[in-house]
């Protein structure tokens, strides 16, 4: 009957008999494998090795060997330094620091060259700017064997395409108010003070006169704010809702904005929970209409069509280099 429990009596012999066939099988399968080989041992009791001596005299080598002092064997040992097939002489027109190959070869200054023997006909060779974070300047070089190669580095133009893409990526301009802000906060808790010295010692798209905007100009980026995700306008993303302002209140107090609720908050200054730092600068005249400018539809096609004529223009100058380097097949000589 189903749902009813079977007395123990009943259950009992089925379980002995179930670990009696378990036990007959483990039986079987051991007696089926091979057993293991057996080796045969020296029934000598063992005895230490008698000591070497040494020689008083030179080994003499047998007929058709070599003595150890003869021996003509031309490999490479540890620590041999290697053999130099080339040498550069880096220049720069602003300081880095020269990678070749991988391998640090210290800093290169302006008017000072810099001498290195490379290893390798095939390597890379980077510059890192020492003056603005993230400028690289990259370089594949084919040499020749005792080339030596003069090498500029165009340190200058690094840093000014670093810049370009810092405004491109990191700023973001604001037409109608004539600020341009960053485009991240701080990105971690901060108190007023330090708010206001992270955005004092800012550099940024090569411009650093930045500072924390009043209550008023950050009024201006609420009517922008999306509160999915954290961002202003779909370009100004925030790590936290609340911001400083530079606009101060009283009894050692500063005003900020919460984006979450659109209202501003009378906070001491000490506070730092929740709170970010977003920096904003005032654009040149010049900057203004360079922004309005880009912003127009026709010159962000005319930009596009002469982005591609450059980069079309350096394929053919590449597949042109290309050619000149590879080798050309000589004419088969008629019989």
């Amino acid at each position: 009957m189903k749902g009813v429990r079977r007395p123990e009596s009943d259950r009992h012999p089925r379980l002995i008999a179930a670990r009696i066939a378990a036990w007959l099988l483990g039986v079987l399968l051991a007696s089926a494998l091979p057993a293991p080989p057996i080796y045969a041992t020296s029934q000598e009791p063992w005895k230490p090795a008698a000591p070497v001596q040494k020689p008083d005299g030179p080994i003499e080598a047998e007929a058709g060997e070599e003595s150890p002092g003869d021996s003509t064997d031309t490999e490479t040992t540890v620590g041999e330094e290697p053999v130099k097939v080339a040498t550069l002489v880096f220049t720069t027109d602003a300081p880095c620091s020269l990678i070749v190959g991988g391998v640090s070869k210290g800093s290169v200054e302006p008017d000072e060259p810099l001498e290195v023997e490379v290893e390798f006909l095939e390597l890379r060779v980077s510059a890192l700017s020492s003056e603005v974070a993230f400028a690289r300047w990259d370089e594949d070089l084919e040499l020749e064997l005792d080339e030596t190669r003069e090498v500029a580095i165009p340190m200058l133009e690094a840093i000014e395409e670093q810049r370009k893409k810092e405004r491109r990526e990191l700023v973001f301009r604001n037409i109608d108010s004539g600020l341009m802000w960053t485009r991240r906060d701080n990105a971690r808790d901060v108190a007023w003070t330090g708010a206001a010295a992270y955005c004092e010692a800012l550099e940024l798209g090569g411009f650093e006169n930045w500072r924390l905007p009043s209550i008023e100009e950050l009024e201006t980026l609420e009517a922008m704010w999306s509160i999915r995700p954290l961002k202003v306008a779909d370009q100004i993303l925030l790590s936290a809702c609340c911001l400083w302002s530079s606009t101060e209140g009283t009894d050692n107090s500063v005003w900020s904005l919460d984006f979450r609720f659109r209202r501003e908050f009378e906070l001491n200054r000490s506070l730092s929970f929740g709170l970010r730092a977003l920096c904003r600068r005032d654009m040149t005249a010049e900057e203004l209409a360079e922004a309005r400018l880009a912003a127009d539809p026709k010159e962000q096609k005319r930009r596009l069509k002469e982005k591609r004529r450059r980069q079309d223009e350096k394929k053919r100058r590449e597949e042109a280099k290309a050619q000149r380097q590879a080798p050309t097949e000589e004419p088969e000589k008629e019989p």
